[in-house]
């Protein structure tokens, strides 16, 4: 994706892509030293996931064919999860982020959600007007799309999980 980063107030952080896990805690770590022992914290192994990454793929092949671009600013998901992927995208920007709006299957607390490095998925920034035609798109592609957070014009982040509130 050429960039397309007109980044505005009020811009959606979406994410694309299956539901996060409790995996890959550390898993950037984990990847540079010996791995066969039996001491291997197995929740710090990243696991791939072909099916959902496809779903993904199709996902931005379609949006890469559009004559007009709906994302702004688009990051892939590893080291060190979303605490890592949303301060690169925000790139000294503000926002406000839900946790709570981030789907799961393993009931995971704030911690777990915010640095998990669960494969297969995409967080970018979008226009509020852009959302209907991303959600379609995504509905198509069988992926799921969640509005994870907003841009704000001050010069605090807000991360929300439940009823915990984090001010950076």
């Amino acid at each position: 994706f050429p960039s397309h980063d007109r980044r505005l107030s009020g811009d959606f952080i979406v994410k694309v892509g299956p539901p996060a896990f409790k995996i890959g805690f550390g898993g950037s770590v984990m990847s540079s030293v010996d791995n066969t022992s039996s001491t291997t914290d197995m929740t710090a192994i990243q696991r791939g996931d072909p099916y959902n990454g496809n779903k993904v793929a199709r996902f931005l092949d379609t949006l890469a064919l559009l004559p007009e671009p709906l994302i702004k600013k688009i990051h892939d998901q590893g080291a060190g999860g979303l605490a890592n992927v949303i301060t690169e995208l925000l790139d000294g920007w503000d926002a406000t982020i839900n946790l709570a709006n981030l789907p799961t299957a393993d009931g995971m607390n704030s911690l777990e959600c915010w640095i998990s490095e669960y494969q297969e998925q995409m967080v970018f920034i979008c226009s509020p007007s852009s959302i209907t035609q991303l959600e379609s798109i995504a509905s198509r592609e069988g992926v799921l799309l969640h509005i994870i957070g907003t841009i704000l014009p001050t010069q605090t982040s807000t991360i929300h999980f439940n009823n915990l509130i984090s001010n950076h």
